[in-house]
């Protein structure tokens, strides 16, 4: 009894971890930030983040509910605010939203 009750509780985790694979795809390609000059933040390509800038190492990513999951060297989770074809804003630590819109 005590596997089968292991097991349900497993099934309800990993219902709670499923990736938005939607909103995921919405992700892929270049987002400038608007409020910094146009400056490219970072490329989506498949499950992974590039950054223009030398010293970061690009990092695996995947959107599950309503936050933004980055697995580096440490895992970080960013409440997204707003996702649409175009628009990207989520919230950093100190609270701040970044605010992202698509270009080409």
């Amino acid at each position: 009894m005590a596997m089968a009750s292991c097991g349900h509780k497993q099934d309800g985790q990993k219902a709670e971890q499923q990736e938005d694979v939607a909103a995921k795809k919405m992700l892929q390609g270049v987002w400038i930030d608007n409020d910094d000059e146009d400056d490219v933040a970072f490329r989506v390509k498949g499950d992974t983040i590039y950054y223009p800038d030398s010293t970061s190492q690009p990092v695996y990513f995947c959107i599950i509910g309503d936050t933004l999951v980055m697995k580096g060297a440490n895992t970080a989770k960013y409440p997204i605010v707003k996702q649409a074809a175009h628009i990207f804003q989520f919230k950093v630590a100190n609270g701040d939203v970044v605010k992202l819109v698509k270009t080409s």
